[in-house]
């Protein structure tokens, strides 16, 4: 058995491995059409969190739970009444059912339904809960009372009724803030909370209907019924633009990934957005009525009548000229579902994606991850000592015996990831945009609430920063 002293001191030869580095692919095409049901068909929401995607049939009262990698139907699950929003942590699924005023709690590595949590309301009472977002600490919830509700992630309490001046139809949490959006009304207003307290920080007016809010990282994103798409400073509220996507209609869905927003009209188009400029890149045509749409970097899932459509964003093939060696630049390769070892200290994987990937006993010390996105990746015996994880995006991560003593965090989404024998933390510098359920950051050391369950091997407690 390694002891603590030699446990990272292990010889590891250097190799290359050639792999993709390709960003997105030329043209991004519908890879797959997905059949979901033929009777009692209605699928509503959709929620793709890189291993799994989850679409809601409010016809049937359930939910359907779909493998990313084959496509394949894996279960149909039984929630509440008329389930319609859907949105998923990677580690729970939050159903809202918009007939009897419930959320269900569905365990994403199992399918199992774990909690249904009343909102208050009396079944077909009226009271109507019609958007949901999870941040991965706390779920929060539009009802068509008038208020957002909000649940504690981990015990599936009820904590907050925050009554608002709007009908919140649509909802997002990016860990920091929540943003609902107005339904009701001339439904031109756009309400800010705060994601620790529930406070109302400010209102803003759009100048248009409101369909859809999404929070992602440092910006938000609306779309209005006038077929206009506006971004806004998660900061300062200020407009960064306003673009005009489609013509004016009922209103239309978006996902937003790490470098595109995707929406769909309400036709047989998915359209392809540079997020930094709102410009439409390109077209992609489902055959069907496009629904809601999810985004999980490698590809979109967009629902129509019956069917889910997907949509190859990334390549996630091994062959595209990407050189894995210490002290490369690599930046904006992609290297998705793959196995990562060897001595890789210093290197430069700037805006890198490694989605699926499994990095075994890696040598990662110094190296630059800025803007890199780590979706589902699984880390066992690494060492990422003074590595650089600057807007870093790592839900779904499972850190295995690793030590990141020395590494910088400023701004990393780390509110999904599992610690699981977390070794070496100390040192750490700057603060995390998250930081994963039940651990805390003091003193430039992680340290995890007693509820956190920590693995031991026999020679020690793995979930303490020595």
């Amino acid at each position: 058995m390694a002891t603590k002293g030699t446990l990272f001191s292990l010889s590891i030869l250097l190799f290359a491995l050639t792999l993709s580095s390709t960003v997105a692919s030329a043209s991004p095409t519908v890879s797959a059409t997905i059949n979901l049901c033929d009777i009692n068909c209605d699928p509503n929401g959709v929620s793709a969190d890189g291993a799994h995607v989850w679409v809601t049939n409010t016809n049937g009262d359930d939910v359907f739970e779909i493998s990313s990698l084959t496509g394949k139907l894996i279960r149909t699950i039984s929630v509440g009444a008329e389930p319609s929003a859907i949105s998923s942590d990677g580690t729970h699924v939050w159903v809202a059912n918009s007939m009897d005023d419930t959320v269900s709690e569905i365990v994403a590595a199992t399918g199992v339904v774990s909690r249904t949590i009343s909102l208050g309301g009396q079944p077909n009472s009226g009271n109507s809960p019609s958007a949901i977002s999870s941040d991965g600490t706390h779920v929060w919830v539009g009802d068509s009372d008038g208020s957002v509700y909000e649940i504690d992630a981990t015990t599936g309490a009820l904590t907050s009724d925050i009554p608002l001046n709007i009908l919140p139809g649509t909802i997002s949490s990016n860990g920091e803030s929540v943003w609902a959006g107005d339904w009701g009304g001339s439904g031109d207003t756009l309400t800010q909370l705060s994601a620790q307290t529930g406070a109302e920080l400010q209102t803003l007016n759009i100048g248009s209907s409101i369909f859809q809010v999404i929070s992602k990282g440092e910006f938000v994103w609306i779309t209005g019924t006038n077929g206009t798409l506006t971004k806004l400073n998660a900061q300062t509220g200020t407009v960064v633009y306003t673009t005009q996507v489609f013509k004016p209609q009922y209103g239309f869905n978006i996902s937003v990934d790490n470098s595109h927003v995707w929406a769909s009209d309400g036709g047989a188009t998915i359209s392809e957005i540079d997020e930094n400029t709102g410009k439409v890149i390109s077209t992609i045509n489902v055959g069907g009525p496009a629904g809601a749409l999810s985004s999980d970097n490698v590809h979109v899932w967009s629902l129509s009548t019956s069917t889910l459509s997907e949509i190859t964003i990334k390549s996630t093939s091994s062959n595209h000229g990407c050189t894995l060696q210490k002290g490369a630049n690599l930046s904006g390769c992609n290297f998705t579902n793959v196995t990562i070892a060897g001595n890789l200290s210093n290197t430069n994987f700037t805006g890198a994606d490694f989605a699926g990937v499994t990095f075994t006993n890696p040598n990662m010390v110094g190296a630059n991850f800025t803007n890199a996105t780590f979706v589902n990746a699984n880390v066992i015996y690494g060492n990422f000592s003074k590595a650089n994880f600057t807007n870093s995006n790592l839900a779904g991560t499972q850190f295995q015996l690793t030590q990141i003593s020395g590494a910088n965090l400023t701004s990393a989404r780390m509110g999904q990831a599992y610690l699981n024998g977390l070794l070496r933390s100390r040192g750490l510098k700057g603060m995390p945009r998250s930081l994963p359920r039940g651990w805390y950051l003091k003193g430039g050391s992680l340290f995890p609430s007693p509820e956190v369950a920590c693995p031991y091997y026999g020679y020690q407690a793995l979930c303490s920063p020595y």
